[in-house]
């Protein structure tokens, strides 16, 4: 179980919602909290997996870390949200992370925000 924790003001801003301790939300003056069942991406045991979107905050290297059987089998394209503000070395740390499973130098996407990696397998 892990604490997500989120803002609320007039209402529950849950998209400013985190799983982060460190990040303290600061600027609201209340803040709500909820226990969430969190799993890895490995106990899914997801067969025949082409593609995966990734939109985690700053946690993107967790995520991953969780799916590492899957990567290794699976090899999908993947769809990463990235943005350096919750982590200043995040693209890279991710890069080479997933270099170790094969998969090539990240494109820009959609936005300066999202990469596509792919394996070169």
């Amino acid at each position: 179980m892990a604490q997500l924790r989120f803002p609320v003001e007039d209402f529950p801003i849950t998209g400013l919602g985190t799983l982060e301790p460190a990040n303290k939300l600061a600027g609201f003056s209340s803040i709500e909290q909820v226990d969430v069942e969190t799993r890895r991406l490995d106990s899914f045991d997801i067969r025949d997996l082409g593609f995966i979107k990734i939109d985690v905050e700053g946690h993107e290297l967790e995520v991953l870390q969780g799916g590492k059987e899957t990567l290794a089998r699976e090899t999908p394209v993947l769809l990463i949200e990235i943005e350096e503000r919750h982590r200043p070395d995040a693209l890279e740390t991710v890069s080479d992370f997933l270099a170790g499973f094969g998969y090539g130098s990240p494109r820009q996407a959609l936005s300066r925000q999202n990469y596509v990696f792919r394996s070169l397998a």
